[in-house]
């Protein structure tokens, strides 16, 4: 990851949940990722990443027009300070996110209403 400039995620199949998106992210790596699956909870289109293409999200697909992420790609091998600007916003956000700070925040949070739910 740390070699990464840019990280491209092409799941055209709706992945589960994108720990490897999430990671590059953490990393301060550029993200271009297909708009599925739940890319758009994970990715803040053109801010902490980008999502060029399918334009609507889809749950999943079986065929693409890569000229919007050719096109994304090319602009971001070109402009260093985009891929910079980017990659610290997406761990900035992925770190208030999904940090053991807020995930520890949450799963507490959920035990607790687990708990009061069963015994009041």
């Amino acid at each position: 990851m740390a070699a990464l400039d840019i990280f491209l995620f092409t799941s055209l199949w709706g992945e589960g949940f994108g720990l490897v998106v999430i990671e590059a992210m953490a990393s301060e790596k550029a993200v271009v990722a297909l708009n599925t699956g739940p890319m758009r909870e994970i990715v803040k289109n053109g801010v902490t990443g980008w999502l060029p293409a399918p334009t609507e999200w889809v749950p999943e697909i079986s065929s693409l027009d890569i000229t919007p992420v050719v096109d994304t790609l090319r602009r971001l091998i070109h402009d260093r300070a985009l891929r910079w600007e980017a990659g610290r916003a997406a761990r900035a956000d992925i770190i208030t996110r999904f940090g053991v700070r807020r995930v520890v925040e949450r799963t507490a949070e959920t035990y607790t209403r687990i708990y009061h739910h069963y015994y009041g």
